[in-house]
């Protein structure tokens, strides 16, 4: 009742009623005006071959397929991946935004290993986050990981180039 503003008023014999106070989603044209100018700067470190660029969920998102990041059943980040991960950090740093690092797999258990699909789309994530905070490109405040497993599939699972499509990790603003 404190936080609300209730007891003060109580101590009056008064009833005191809340303010609510509305956020709105981000602005649409601001998302679109984000996307533009991440799009442009993709072009201009050429990365627009390698990594898609979509507005989802009201955030710009940058898709990376898992095979540009991770060897197959993979965890560690392929030394490959480095410049791309620090291309990527470029386009994002200078922008007013968190960054959530998202990691998918596919619906098909793993073969090999005692890892489940779960760890290993926990396990890109957080590794692709600790590449930034070791390589010190982008500040460990402004980050999330997050392990999706098969939960949010971008087609279905239902053919071997499907599964590879779902098979990623989203960068999201």
């Amino acid at each position: 009742r404190g936080a609300f503003g209730v007891m003060n008023a109580a101590q009056n014999n008064e009833v005191a009623v809340p303010k609510i106070v509305e956020f709105s989603p981000i602005d649409d044209d601001y998302v679109a005006r984000v996307y533009k100018r991440v799009q442009t700067q993709m072009q201009r470190l050429k990365l627009d071959r390698d990594i898609e660029l979509v507005k989802d969920r009201g955030a710009v998102v940058l898709r990376v397929k898992d095979s540009i990041l991770f060897d197959s059943g993979s965890v560690a980040v392929r030394p490959e991946a480095h410049p791309v991960l620090r291309k990527i950090s470029e386009l994002v740093k200078p922008l007013p935004f968190g960054l959530r690092i998202e990691g998918h797999t596919d619906d098909v258990p793993p073969t090999r290993g005692n890892l489940s699909n779960w760890d290993i789309s926990m396990m890109r994530s957080v590794n692709v986050l600790k590449f930034f905070v070791q390589e010190d490109i982008f500040p460990l405040q402004r980050m999330s990981a997050v392990g999706y497993v098969a939960q949010k599939p971008i087609v279905p699972n239902d053919n071997e180039e499907g599964r590879a499509l779902n098979r990623r990790v989203e960068f999201v603003m």
